[in-house]
């Protein structure tokens, strides 16, 4: 993953934490998220229903119709009517979810760090915020919903994508910065491109 992939995904992390934070008061704050998914997707499963059942005709006149697509189609389309209607029963999942993504943030951190030893992976301390936030996201999936307020959880979930934006910009400008230095001062670091963020 180039440099610029990892910057949007720490700029994207970033904002999610941020917007979390900001409405974790709300209520119903998982259920509206399940609703968004909801509409997210039964808009293409509508399009791509459409598309599979009524194709353009072919040279000879002919509509392929493919009904593979059409029945995966119908499926996410039910699925999203079901997000939708009932979002309270899957907004319990919700909280899993997250706790799921933050294990993965925080094992993505730690990967790139090892594999920048030679940068910013040299640097103890910048494993310490990837650790706690796989902690996190385990402390979250175990006590899930109905142990835990959503209010908490989207705290936890919003402070967690903060730091760990915070903890990739900050890595990554190390990383370049050091192999920056290496390069003036004519060390030999194994071929690397400074661009380098978070590739696993």
């Amino acid at each position: 993953m180039n440099g610029s992939n990892s910057l949007w995904i720490n700029f994207f992390a970033f904002a999610a934490g941020l917007l979390l934070l900001i409405f974790s008061g709300e209520t119903a704050l998982f259920s509206t998220i399940v609703i968004i998914l909801g509409i997210l997707f039964i808009i293409p499963c509508v399009i791509g229903f459409i598309i599979s059942v009524f194709p353009p005709r072919d040279s000879n006149g002919v509509r392929q119709v493919n009904w593979f697509t059409a029945f995966s189609s119908a499926l996410g389309l039910v699925f999203g009517i079901c997000l939708v209607a009932v979002p309270e029963f899957f907004a319990t999942a919700i909280i899993y979810t997250f706790g799921a993504l933050l294990i993965l943030a925080g094992l993505v951190g730690i990967a790139y760090l090892v594999n920048a030893r030679e940068g910013a992976g040299s640097s103890g301390i910048l494993y310490i915020i990837p650790s706690l936030i796989i902690i996190a996201g385990i402390v979250i999936i175990v006590l899930g919903r109905p142990h835990i307020l959503d209010r908490i959880a989207a705290i936890v979930t919003g402070a967690s994508l903060l730091l760990f934006s915070l903890n990739g910009f900050w890595a990554f400008i190390r990383n370049r910065s050091l192999l920056r230095m290496a390069a003036n001062s004519g060390d030999n670091l194994p071929a690397e491109n400074p661009n380098d963020f978070l590739d696993s």
